[in-house]
């Protein structure tokens, strides 16, 4: 079996992450019959959601997903082949984004393991679920290298989707919205006005920033 750290062709972009490990929530959740909704939110996206659009009326479970390509820094010197405390990712771009996340429970960075594009069909396997801490000020991230300086040097041992799923299942992530029979556009107010919110925050980024570095992806999923 090929390493999951070598190069086939070339290092997957990042919306490439995006495409391959939605892909995978999709399955999992329409393998299960869950209804579900997901969408990308962006400074470029219009201030009003259209809440016809909006067909959840019931309770439901929201998050948010920040993807983050995945790198493989040079050996060191003293080292030859494929090593695992190679492979990181980048947090420091856009400005603000790093805080955002950490000051909002229901955001998660997910954060790809491989490099290898043989693994784009088990990408959701490969793939790590995880938030800093509010005290967390390190924006250096190793999947597991004892010598980095940073203290976010062993995420390997992260959450994985599974363990996500169920956290959501039991209503420990996320946020839980309850339908109220008495304002069938409840749901559909509720996320209006947590998409402008979270527009608000996003606007605030650098102009400078790439599109694909603001982007959110937004999960609405029924209660299961």
């Amino acid at each position: 079996m090929d390493h999951f750290l070598r190069t086939d062709i070339t290092v997957p972009i990042e919306r490439e992450y995006e495409r391959w490990i939605i892909n995978g929530i999709e399955n999992y959740f329409e393998s299960l019959n869950v209804q579900y909704q997901n969408f990308a939110i962006s400074p470029d996206l219009e201030k009003k959601y259209p809440a016809d659009e909006f067909f959840f009326h019931h309770s439901f479970k929201l998050f948010g997903l920040q993807f983050k390509k995945a790198i493989k820094a040079k050996n060191k010197k003293e080292q030859t082949g494929i090593n695992c405390d190679r492979l990181k990712w980048e947090l420091h771009n856009p400005s603000g984004q790093f805080n955002l996340i950490k000051n909002k429970s229901e955001l998660f960075y997910c954060l790809p393991t491989f490099i290898n594009r043989n693994y784009k069909k088990e990408a959701l396997n490969h793939a790590l679920f995880w938030r800093p801490d509010k005290s967390n000020t390190d924006m250096a991230t190793w999947y597991d290298n004892s010598g980095a300086r940073t203290s976010n040097k062993h995420l390997k041992n992260e959450m994985r989707w599974g363990l996500f799923a169920e956290k959501l299942m039991c209503c420990d992530i996320g946020i839980r919205h309850e339908f109220d029979i008495n304002n069938p556009e409840g749901p559909a107010t509720f996320l209006n006005n947590y998409i402008n919110q979270l527009l608000g925050y996003l606007s605030d980024f650098s102009p400078d920033t790439l599109e694909e570095e603001t982007i959110i992806y937004l999960f609405i999923v029924a209660n299961f």
